[in-house]
This record gives structure tokens, C-alpha cells and sequence, in this order.
């Protein structure tokens, strides 16, 4: 039996059009299933301090309460009563920080009440926000 001898091929071209297509499904997938932080579009006016901390909670997302000028409170950007507030903590303040954004011109009655029912709706992490005084 005898073997014949292949003849020698030239060099091998790898076509690269299914791995960028790949690399570009991949962007897609990922641009689409990550979750983008919303600014809230309710207008609060921060007090501004010079002596302040920084809350060990600083940095992780949580719920934000807003009251606006006109001692409206926010949760988020809907509009809502002390009674609502105190429903909504109760369902999920214990597992997240809670951030009160109170603007300048908010009465400290409306935000000493907000503060309350936070603390007895169980919310263990409860913070104030403010803008640092330059």
C-alpha cells in the first residue's frame, strides 16, 4: 500500500467577522441589562454646613426621602403622607440606609416629623443630607 504525499497548503486565514460580531453582541447584551441610577427630578435646595460627617452609609444606594420647600415630602419622586411613608419604611427600611433631603427653606417641624416616622417605622441606618460649606 503506498501513500501518496499531500501537496503543501498556503497559510490559513482566519476570518474575523463571527468574533466581532460576537464582541459586539456581547456590548449589547450588557449596555441593555445594566441598571442606570435615575436623578430624581424633585427640587430640594441642600442646607450647607461646614462641620459635618461623612455616614458610614455614604456611599451605598438607599431610599431617599425629599421634602421640598413647600414641606411636601417625597419618596423618591411620588408624592406621600406620613402614613404612607411610614408603610413604605416598614416594608424595606430595615435592609437599606434612609437619606432625608431636606430642603433650606423645609420647616425642621416637617423634618423632625419625617425623621420620627422613620425611626418608628424600624429603620435602623437614618441620615440627613447636606451640601459641604466651602
Amino acid at each position: 500500500m503506498t501513500f501518496r504525499k499531500r501537496a503543501h497548503r498556503g497559510a490559513v486565514l482566519l476570518d474575523m467577522t463571527p468574533m466581532v460580531d460576537t464582541a459586539f453582541n456581547l456590548l449589547v447584551f450588557f449596555v441593555l441589562t445594566s441598571s442606570f441610577v435615575i436623578q430624581s427630578a424633585i427640587k430640594v435646595s441642600l442646607p450647607e454646613v461646614k462641620n459635618a460627617t461623612v455616614a458610614p452609609t455614604a456611599g451605598k444606594p438607599g431610599l431617599e426621602v425629599r421634602i421640598d420647600a413647600a414641606n411636601q415630602v417625597f419618596l423618591g419622586d411620588r408624592p406621600v403622607g406620613l402614613e404612607e411613608l411610614r408603610f413604605e419604611l416598614e416594608r424595606v427600611g430595615a435592609t437599606q440606609p434612609v437619606f432625608i433631603l431636606g430642603d433650606r427653606e423645609a420647616s425642621l417641624g416637617r423634618t423632625l416629623e419625617v425623621w420620627d416616622t422613620a425611626k418608628s417605622a424600624g429603620v435602623r441606618e437614618l441620615n440627613i443630607k447636606t451640601r459641604w460649606k466651602k
